[in-house]
């Protein structure tokens, strides 16, 4: 599966981090916050500024700081793997609930 731009995802797109590029304080600081090869993301708002989710937390950042993040996108085959997915992007404790509710 060839790997997009971050950046270049609609919302709601789901993916696995395969490479961080780049040898600035962004790529490093993006490295801090999270943003590292193998992790699952989300793309909340595409855009300028772009905001996606990192497990439970969601940053905010401009496009162009995105350019070396790439990602292979996962697309659901069903209603049930996406379900799956938005929970696994809950936090823990809501997570939960919305399991809770369901059984």
């Amino acid at each position: 599966m060839p790997d997009t731009q971050l950046c270049q995802c609609a919302a709601g797109d789901f993916g696995i981090i395969t490479r961080v590029e780049g040898d600035s304080h962004i790529t490093a600081r993006l490295q801090e916050m999270g943003v590292l090869p193998g992790q699952w993301v989300r793309m909340i708002k595409p855009g300028n500024p772009v905001i996606f989710q990192i497990g439970d937390s969601r940053l905010c950042v401009r496009a162009n700081q995105l350019d070396g993040v790439r990602i292979n996108t996962f697309h659901p085959a069903s209603r049930g793997q996406a379900r799956e997915l938005e929970l696994a992007f809950l936090p823990d404790q809501l997570a939960q609930v919305f399991v809770d509710r369901s059984n």
